[in-house]
């Protein structure tokens, strides 16, 4: 089995005459935790984007697994075991959070119809795994105790760690985490960093989007740092804090 989990190369985005990719090129190991980082208007969250199929490239090519999946649908790819999460929070706010997840779950269900209508055996078989990987995924998103709330009743960051919990229902092997800490507050970062650490110990490779620097350094193995819709630079954590021209980046220079 290849090291390399994802390929993308010569990822071209134009909206209208605007590239807001132009020509993103990396690679994505597996089992590691990438940080990309940049300015805003650099193209972070539109490769994302690309990558998980909620937008279709202009050009270039994505691969998975060796697998090229740049003209599959978002959900295609989700199936083959890529996974995201929103800057902007998507939860039902009623819903208990063990309902949260087993509805996030649902489609990754093996029942079928006739299952459903005369609750058979797989079905019970179904939803008792269903449920074991709720518990599994909120242990992961260290919410285990939180499983009979309701959402609502959860501060925003717990939220936010629920609707990541929700994308570990179909156990994926990649999950792209846009902006994880926006609108959280400082005390709950920590938290964050041991749920990255966490993802990291099961095996899943992670692909962050974050303005945070300090928290992209603390988590991740490698860093992208973007600017202009290109790649600027490809390391170690170390360049956010010893390559000038990064600094300059990130403060919108170039």
């Amino acid at each position: 089995m290849s090291d390399t989990l994802l390929e993308v190369q010569g990822l071209v985005k134009r909206f209208g005459g605007v590239r807001a990719l132009d020509g993103v090129t990396f690679d994505v190991p597996r089992g590691i935790v990438q940080g990309l980082v940049g300015p805003n208007g650099s193209g972070k969250t539109t490769t994302i984007d690309c990558i998980t199929g909620f937008q279709s490239a202009d050009g270039g090519h994505v691969r998975f697994e060796g697998r090229r999946i740049d003209r599959h649908a978002a959900y295609q790819r989700a199936r083959l075991g890529i996974r995201r999460t929103f800057q902007t929070l998507k939860v039902f706010e009623e819903m208990t959070v063990l309902d949260e997840l087993l509805l996030a779950g649902q489609s990754f269900d093996e029942a079928r119809l006739i299952d459903e209508w005369l609750r058979t055996p797989r079905l019970r078989r179904v939803e008792r795994a269903a449920r074991e990987r709720a518990v599994a995924s909120l242990a992961l998103v260290r919410l285990e105790d939180f499983a009979g709330h309701h959402v609502h009743e959860l501060s925003y960051g717990q939220r936010k760690l629920v609707a990541l919990a929700g994308a570990l229902m179909s156990e994926p092997k990649m999950l792209c985490l846009d902006e994880p800490l926006a609108g959280v507050s400082p005390r709950q970062v920590d938290e964050i960093v041991a749920v990255v650490k966490n993802l990291r110990a099961k095996g899943i490779t992670v692909l962050i989007v974050e303005h945070n620097v300090d928290f992209v350094a603390t988590v991740s193995d490698e860093v992208i740092v973007m600017a202009e819709g290109q790649v600027h630079t490809h390391g170690t954590p170390s360049v956010l804090r010893d390559d000038e021209s990064v600094f300059e980046v990130l403060l919108g220079g170039r």
